[in-house]
């Protein structure tokens, strides 16, 4: 019996060292994120293809703007980024819509960037 104990406790602080372990391989999440080095990239590499590419949203948006560019959200600068900073959140957290298919979902990371980034 006593080295079942033994062997319990000794399984369950190995899982643990290595789950505190995997959790430090990875980059810590600005809790203030900057635009250029950590926000920027992530709009660029996961929405631009779609959102800065005319004809490529929704026409509804569309035809509510004066500009094109900007109605399909123009990530590439701050402040018209920052206008669609709440929905762009919404999207990729509670909605889960955003990235579409085929395209893989934002990690946790990219996630909470933009969290950190465009909360009031």
């Amino acid at each position: 019996m006593k080295s079942n104990a033994k062997h319990t406790v000794f399984s369950v602080a190995i899982s643990a060292a290595l789950a505190v372990a995997a959790m430090a391989c990875g980059p810590s999440v600005p809790a203030h994120p900057d635009w250029a080095t950590d926000v920027l990239p992530i709009l660029q590499a996961r929405c631009n293809r779609c959102h800065v590419t005319p004809g490529r949203a929704d026409p509804a948006i569309k035809q509510t703007s004066a500009s094109p560019r900007t109605a399909v959200g123009d990530f590439t600068n701050q402040a018209s980024a920052t206008t669609f900073g709440p929905l762009i959140v919404t999207y990729v957290t509670t909605m889960k819509t955003m990235p579409p298919l085929p395209a893989a979902p934002l990690d946790d990371w990219e996630i909470e960037v933009l969290k950190n980034f465009f909360k009031k």
